[in-house]
């Protein structure tokens, strides 16, 4: 076949070729290394050839090596990246006294930090300005590593959907039965209802609920209402998720049990953040502390862990 053909067939041919003549594979005609060494009429015809035709370049075949330098700097920064930073942060409501003030802290990833402290020490209005339900009055907070004080309308909903919160009313739908209520965000998002009926109906019975699909909030215990907060705060696989005295209405047995199931998420890489008045609590676990005393946030170690309750334990 003549390197002059005109036609699809031409094009169709030489694509390839193109790609071999450029490469200089050792044993085609035309390629540098064969013969006398210099790239040849055949080989030069058909290197302009390709270019007259826009044919694309085909690239070397094998693993392209990224530029170290680059490489590492992107590891350490994907690596060293916090899902939260306070710096120098404040907050007050209308002209009243400063409720939070000097507060400094950052949240890793895969984290797990209770914050704790007595009632009205400002938990939760610390967990408010976490999820953007509330602007500080100075400082600056950085989620996702991002100030949020330059986010547009666009990037606060993006950045919200990103986390979970667990309020300490529930905030269920009562006549919405546990799995339309879990299922609210994802459908709110556009996600196909039989996709959403799976994932939710695993993911209640991950947490318990497996019998309880269709009762409505009022039939349920304390407990088993805050399982299903839960479930709705994590359904949309949140990096971060804020829980405001999720063990508050609950006794001291369902409360060991719920904080197991926050480890649980924990260790599939969310980060959590408890906000509990309960020191007794606190102390059963190893998990550092926030602790808010005067308006300031401290970070203490918590107790030693102890054992998890067994499997067919029940709330």
């Amino acid at each position: 076949m003549s390197p002059y053909m005109d036609g699809p067939d031409a094009r169709q041919a030489t694509r390839g070729r193109c790609g071999d003549a450029r490469r200089g594979r050792p044993g085609q005609a035309g390629a540098p290394g064969v013969g006398a060494g210099r790239p040849g009429r055949r080989f030069t015809r058909l290197r302009a050839l390709c270019h007259s035709r826009g044919l694309p370049r085909r690239r070397a075949r094998g693993p392209e090596r990224p530029q170290e330098t680059g490489s590492r700097e992107v590891v350490s920064r994907r690596f060293w990246t916090l899902l939260v930073r306070f710096e120098d942060v404040a907050f007050h409501y209308g002209a009243g006294p400063d409720v939070l003030r000097h507060v400094d802290f950052h949240l890793p990833p895969a984290s797990f930090r209770f914050l704790a402290g007595p009632s009205g020490a400002g938990k939760s209005s610390l967990l408010k300005l976490m999820y953007l339900a509330q602007r500080p009055s100075a400082g600056r907070i950085h989620l996702f590593d991002r100030d949020v004080a330059h986010l547009t309308r666009r990037q606060k909903a993006e950045t919200r959907r990103r986390i979970g919160v667990v309020f300490q009313d529930f905030r269920l739908l009562d006549h919405l039965t546990a799995l339309d209520n879990v299922a609210l965000p994802l459908r709110i998002a556009g996600q196909r209802s039989a996709k959403v009926r799976d994932h939710v109906a695993e993911l209640l019975a991950w947490v318990g609920l497996g019998d309880y699909l269709g009762a409505y909030p009022a039939t349920l215990s304390g407990g088993q209402q805050q399982r299903v907060a839960i479930a709705r705060a994590v359904v949309g696989r949140p990096r971060l998720l804020l829980a405001d005295e999720p063990t508050g209405n609950v006794d001291d047995r369902i409360a060991v049990r719920l904080l197991y199931l926050f480890e649980e998420l924990n260790k599939l890489g969310t980060t959590i953040v408890i906000a509990t008045h309960n020191e007794s609590l606190v102390a059963r676990f190893s998990h550092p502390v926030m602790r808010l005393h005067d308006g300031e946030v401290r970070v203490t170690q918590g107790g030693a862990a102890i054992a998890a309750p067994s499997k067919g334990s029940a709330a």
